[in-house]
């Protein structure tokens, strides 16, 4: 209970609240307190105030009903009829630390500005993340391209075979027509052993790019230098990342990292159709 009361707090007597005299007893103090609750409780009466007059109204009975607080209390009305006495309790107003203000000001300035450049950080990746993935159609699209043009045989041109010498690296170059190739070291042997000068070019199902060389009715060998001698590896690879790109909907750091490598891959992939 709070044994320094306002003198305006004063004013506004707790008896008039529950509108009994000063001298009621508590039987009197609280069946007027539950006539008043009857009248102002808000179930029962909609009007605006009489939540505020429910509090009031409780306020009142909380200090009268206990003998010790209505003891203060009445002590505390008899004194406030002296006009010299200052009843009013006032808290020592605490000393203010300038630099610490400054310092929580400028903490607290600078979590905020941290926190907006962190949202619009990732809104801008959440932004890119979103282009990011609609690209990923094009280059699941490109790889299923170079995918098809990979397993799937195109034209096959018969030529003839001048000479096959084995380098130092252990690869065959092959001299046919004027044009010169580079192809596995078995090709080396498929010629010395049946001195056959029929060959055959293989070239790509798509793109219509050499792909395999070999004599005739033996197996072609993957030309060396060329796209083909990776096999499908980094057209599976801008497949399988499109892919994760396109089910993952959610802006996910990760994928979004892993989402930049189809744009180097297919450009090694076209550079590697241009040049060869």
């Amino acid at each position: 209970m709070v044994l320094y009361l306002n003198v305006i707090n004063i004013v506004l007597n707790y008896y008039e609240t529950l509108e009994v005299h000063q001298s009621a007893t508590y039987a009197e103090i609280k069946k007027s307190y539950r006539r008043l609750v009857k009248i102002y409780h808000p179930d029962v009466n909609p009007s605006a105030l009489a939540g505020e007059k429910i509090l009031k109204i409780t306020e009142a009975y909380e200090v009268l009903s206990d003998p010790n607080a209505r003891a203060s209390y009445d002590w505390q009305i008899s004194l406030s009829a002296t006009p010299d006495i200052d009843f009013t309790y006032k808290q020592p107003e605490p000393k203010v630390d300038e630099r610490e203000v400054q310092r929580r000001e400028y903490v607290k300035w600078k979590r905020k500005r941290e926190q907006e450049k962190w949202q619009q950080q990732f809104h801008m990746k959440a932004v890119f993340y979103k282009y990011q993935r609609y690209f990923a159609f094009l280059f699941l699209l490109i790889g299923v391209l170079f995918t098809y043009d990979h397993f799937v045989s195109g034209e096959q041109v018969p030529v003839t075979i001048q000479k096959v010498i084995l380098d130092k690296w252990g690869n065959s170059r092959v001299t046919m027509n004027g044009a010169k190739f580079q192809t596995s070291a078995q090709m080396y042997n498929d010629f010395n052993s049946t001195l056959d000068h029929r060959g055959v070019i293989h070239y790509s199902g798509l793109f219509g790019k050499p792909a395999k060389i070999g004599l005739a009715e033996r197996t072609p060998y993957t030309i060396n230098g060329t796209l083909y001698q990776f096999g499908n590896f980094f057209a599976f690879m801008v497949m399988l990342i499109s892919l994760g790109l396109i089910q993952q909907r959610k802006y996910n750091d990760f994928m979004m990292t892993i989402g930049l490598l189809p744009i180097f891959l297919v450009w090694f992939l076209l550079v590697f159709i241009i040049v060869t």
